[in-house]
Order: C-alpha cells, then structure tokens, then sequence
C-alpha cells in the first residue's frame, strides 16, 4: 500500500517537472514589416472577395419573346418556390434564369429536377452570362 502511493507521488512530482518549463515560456516578438506588404495584401483579399462573390452557377430556362417568358417565369415560380427567378432583357429577346448555386454539384441536383418541367434548362457558369 505505501509502495503505491510512493509510486503515486513520484509520479505526480516528474509529471511536474516535465509540465512546468512548457507552461512557463513566452515569447514577446515584434515583427516590422513594409507598408507595401499589407497594402498588397489588402488588395490581394478585395481581389479574392470579388472573384468569390462573382463565381456562381445558374439555370436557363427559356430564351424568346417577353410574353412567353413572363408565363414561363410565373409557372415555375409557383412550381419551385424556393429557388430565385430573374428576368434578363438581352436585345431583342428575354431569358429566364434561375438560382445562384455557388459549385457545379447544387447546380446539376437542382437541373434534374427543373429539367423535369422545362427540358431545354441548361447550366450557365457566370462568366459565360
């Protein structure tokens, strides 16, 4: 019984030991960097933050004549309530696209379905628009 507890005690006191010189140790470094550094760094982020905002996938649904696209844009709004619609006026015809999906895998998940409805739906990456 005292062996265990010796045992214990010696145990504790090299755990002690090895533990002490981690938890006492700090480091105060300062760093001087060049002004043109964080200005390119800012424009690097902005750059980034644009591209990031700018890359998205949407689903065409119909290209023609204005009265056309107002019931097509009617009739899946009401069929698919929770993706976005939008109306675009591109001379001399109307398109009727659908959803923002920020990667090509929501993008064709939400295709198999519309295309249930409007078989011509095709994906438009947004530098394609």
């Amino acid at each position: 019984m005292m062996f265990k507890r010796g045992k214990i005690v010696v145990l504790f006191y090299l755990f002690l030991l090895i533990t002490t010189p981690l938890i006492g140790q700090e480091n105060n470094q300062s760093i001087n960097q060049d002004s043109s550094i964080t200005k390119l760094l800012k424009l690097r982020t902005e750059y980034n933050k644009k591209v990031f905002e700018s890359s998205f996938y949407t689903i065409q649904i119909y290209y023609g004549d204005l009265k056309e696209a107002d019931s097509i844009l009617k009739v899946f709004s009401e069929e698919f309530e929770e993706i976005e619609t939008s109306l675009i006026f591109e001379t001399p015809n109307y398109k009727v696209r659908v959803g923002n999906f920020k990667n090509i895998i929501d993008a064709s998940k939400n295709l198999e379905s519309i295309k249930r409805k409007f078989r011509s739906a095709f994906i438009l990456k947004n530098d394609e628009l």
